[in-house]
């Protein structure tokens, strides 16, 4: 990966291609997680824990070769999305259970709603007209895509509100690498640390760490979710979200449904439903729209 440039915001084909990869990278997570009977928010310290332990000689290559080291400030800043990546994992977790799965889906694809809100306040950037149409068509196809199983029940506001601001908290954390990253491997392990290491603490209110006995699923699952789901998943999308429109890549975070039904038709035969292949030419429509924008696709050969 080439090394940040915030003047470079530019979608080219070949980033289009890594940050898809990463998404479906990303959401490989649910097979990992399904395999392993871990508590999850010990599963998720775990996760993150193995993320850092695997970037860390990345991490002190980087330091070793930089012309002007990063300040004590700069290593410590990704502690903060850290923690909201943490808080994420921890609030997904619980309001998922607390919810139908129709909820919970369509409250993550409103992570576009939010962004250009972060993006606003913590970098200055608007929406561009293209971008803005974009948006709203990629918005309709996620409320198609579960509309006819919505229950809008009482008795899943709690549940609701937890995946509401799981969602915050995760277009939250996704914005930071847009203002605050410099190096990829120097902002991205010491985020997985304070992540892991905050999920680690707070798992004592729920399980005794110390406690818990690992089986082979288990460690298959930490090394999957540690290394694919993250290392891969998560640092590409930090990677575009430095090297892309901030929007583009939030919007590309609704895509993820369409390769976990990709994945589930291959894998287990599950056939899609009509709204799910209704939903995603929408979707795909709103993308298209925001990567042709002036600001969107541009033809560098340099990822």
């Amino acid at each position: 990966m080439t090394p940040m440039n915030s003047n470079d915001s530019g979608a080219t084909p070949l980033r289009l291609i890594i940050l898809s990869f990463g998404e479906i990278l990303a959401v490989s997570s649910v097979y990992f997680i399904k395999s392993s009977t871990m508590e999850p928010i010990l599963l998720a310290s775990y996760r993150l824990l193995a993320a850092a332990l695997f970037l860390l000689p990345l991490f002190l290559r980087e330091m070793g070769k930089a012309q002007d080291p990063p300040a004590l400030r700069d290593l410590l800043l990704p502690a903060i999305p850290g923690i909201l990546l943490s808080v994420h994992f921890m609030t997904w977790i619980s309001g998922a259970r607390m919810i139908p799965s129709a909820h919970s889906t369509l409250i993550v694809n409103l992570t576009p709603a939010f962004t250009p809100l972060v993006l606003l306040v913590m970098t200055g950037d608007r929406l561009r007209v293209q971008e803005k149409i974009g948006s709203l068509l990629v918005l309709s196809g996620s409320f198609f895509l579960v509309y006819n199983d919505l229950n809008l029940d009482r008795i899943y506001f709690r549940g609701d509100l937890l995946c509401l601001f799981s969602m915050m908290t995760l277009a939250t954390y996704l914005v930071f690498s847009k203002k605050f990253m410099k190096g990829l491997w120097t902002y991205l392990f010491p985020l997985y640390l304070a992540g892991g290491v905050f999920c680690f603490l707070f798992s004592f209110t729920v399980t005794n760490p110390f406690g818990e006995s690992l089986t082979r699923p288990d460690i298959i699952a930490v090394i999957g979710l540690g290394i694919v789901c993250t290392v891969g998943g998560h640092s590409i999308m930090n990677w575009a979200m430095k090297r892309m429109r901030g929007q583009l890549v939030s919007l590309f975070n609704t895509t993820q449904f369409l390769y976990g039904g990709i994945m589930g038709f291959l894998i287990f035969g599950e056939v899609p439903r009509r709204n799910f292949l209704m939903a995603s030419a929408v979707i795909v429509a709103g993308l298209i729209v925001s990567i042709l924008s002036p600001a969107g696709l541009r033809k560098a050969e340099s990822p």
